[in-house]
């Protein structure tokens, strides 16, 4: 067994396989199984000896897993194939909005909160840009702030502030202001 890729989901982990060689008999089922550093999750899945795809439901959130898959046929199972580790759950997602009002030496902005994926969201990271150049000028905020002050810039800036959610584990996409 071999190829086998998996990507995470929010309590899922989506599955991928070359097919196993038939082996002077065709596949019938493919076993699929998630393990964690504590062993066996207790979820898996059993699929068509033709599939190459599965999606494991029920993951928590936050845990490292590695998928198994062994193919089956009238001689038994196969050698298994190994995922690499893989993270269940989601990054947060960008800021539903971000609105940046400038004041002299300093920008003002606020931000809708983002959906949390595996985790809370820690901390965001503000970013100020004079057109399409970062001015070094930025804070680092609450995970449940919702706006931040940055003082400090030169009078004239035409600011654009950018906003990034992220947890212990993983960063999610900005979402910019205009200026």
């Amino acid at each position: 067994m071999g190829g086998v890729t998996a990507g995470s989901g929010t309590g899922r982990v989506s599955v991928s396989w070359q097919p196993a060689a038939a082996n002077n008999a065709a596949v019938d089922v493919y076993g699929v199984w998630a393990y964690s550093a504590a062993g066996y999750s207790g979820r898996g899945a059993a699929v068509c000896g033709t599939c190459t795809t599965v999606t494991i439901d029920g993951l928590v959130d936050g845990t490292v897993d590695v998928l198994v898959v062994a193919a089956h046929n009238a001689a038994g199972w196969g050698g298994a194939g190994f995922s690499p580790w893989v993270t269940s759950g989601g990054m947060p997602s960008a800021p539903g909005w971000v609105s940046a009002g400038p004041g002299p030496g300093q920008v003002q902005f606020s931000w809708a909160a983002s959906n949390r994926g595996l985790a809370a969201v820690d901390a965001y990271l503000a970013l100020v840009y004079d057109g399409p150049n970062y001015t070094g000028r930025n804070a680092v905020t609450c995970g449940t702030c919702t706006g931040t002050t940055i003082t400090g810039l030169p009078g004239g800036t035409a600011t654009r502030s950018t906003s990034w959610p992220t947890t212990p584990t993983a960063g999610a996409r900005p979402r910019r202001s205009r200026p």
